[in-house]
């Protein structure tokens, strides 16, 4: 089983025009994972790292998956129980949700 909090990319939730995505960087990224086409955007967070008040990664450029593929590779992954919760497409920084997921029998 696993527990993920995490913020993605949603073409829904952050369409063009959205400001949150300033951030991203250039067109996504496509690599094939286990059977399942994985979208992934490059996204800066302009040196808010070097902040001691900031809580993300240590370097400046990561990748958001979109929130579908993740879905999607969760299941070809074998976790058939997945679970969502804190969904919250409108979340300041970009779409963020909490995923609970455990793998079937």
């Amino acid at each position: 089983a696993l527990f993920l909090w995490t913020q993605v990319a949603d073409e829904t939730a952050m369409p063009p025009g959205d400001p949150r995505r300033l951030a991203f960087v250039g067109e996504p990224e496509v690599a094939e994972v286990r059977g399942v086409r994985v979208r992934t955007w490059k996204r800066s967070y302009h040196g808010a790292w070097k902040s001691d008040a900031f809580c993300g990664g240590t370097h400046d450029l990561h990748r958001w998956i979109e929130r579908e593929d993740l879905l999607a590779l969760l299941r070809a992954l074998g976790y058939a129980d997945i679970r969502i919760a804190f969904d919250e497409p409108q979340h300041k920084f970009g779409p963020a949700l909490s995923i609970f997921a455990r793998k079937g029998p």
